[in-house]
């Protein structure tokens, strides 16, 4: 009886430890696992994956000499990379541990005002398409006077919001005016469009 009371117990350190080993193996496997989402294609990604495309990273938290990871992951792409100017820039955001999608965006920069509002009505119609409808949201109470056009628009599992910009030099943070005078931005969101302050949906 004692003998097999010990055999038992020599057996506990090597299933803790076949335990550990298994949750840290299923740990990676989930982590390795990127998301799917509508949102990574509505801004014009390949998708549906979050990393087709993009590069891949943690924001990190910083407590005085250390740097921990935090839930949120990113994973971006800035096809001319971040030196060449009128670059179109793609992001995505998702939780670690839920796996899911929370906000992916895009912006571009066309090169004058005409290519600009190309842009903006072919998205616009482009969004109609994939079956967005406009919501009846007030005027996002933005600190900077360079948002020409903000639109918001309800989709079946999503939000959107389209914004245009049209930076001068009275209202350059830090010289875009000289490189990226017009910009548009697209975003998609897994909640309620920021800045909106209902969520009645309708043709307007």
């Amino acid at each position: 009886m004692r003998s097999e009371g010990r055999s038992r117990r020599d057996w506990y350190p090597l299933a803790g430890a076949c335990l550990v080993a298994g949750a840290f193996f299923a740990a990676r496997v989930w982590l390795k696992q990127y998301p799917s989402s509508p949102l990574v294609t509505a801004v014009g990604l390949p998708g549906p994956s979050a990393n087709v495309g993009t590069q891949c990273g943690y924001v990190m938290r910083h407590l005085d000499a250390f740097r921990l990871p935090t839930r949120l992951a990113y994973c971006a792409r800035r096809p001319g990379g971040a030196a060449q100017l009128r670059a179109d820039e793609q992001w995505v955001s998702y939780d670690v541990l839920t796996r899911r999608v929370q906000m992916a965006y895009r912006r571009w920069s066309p090169p004058d005002s005409i290519s600009w509002q190309r842009g903006l009505d072919s998205t616009r119609a482009a969004i109609r398409q994939r079956g967005g409808v406009p919501l009846h949201c007030a005027r996002p109470e933005f600190p900077m006077d360079q948002v020409r056009s903000a639109e918001h628009w309800k989709l079946r599992d999503h939000t959107e919001r389209l914004v245009g910009y049209r930076w001068d030099e009275s209202n350059s943070l830090n010289q875009e005016w000289r490189w990226q005078p017009w910009l548009l931005e697209l975003d998609a969101y897994a909640g309620e469009a920021p800045d909106c302050g209902t969520d009645r949906a309708g043709p307007r």
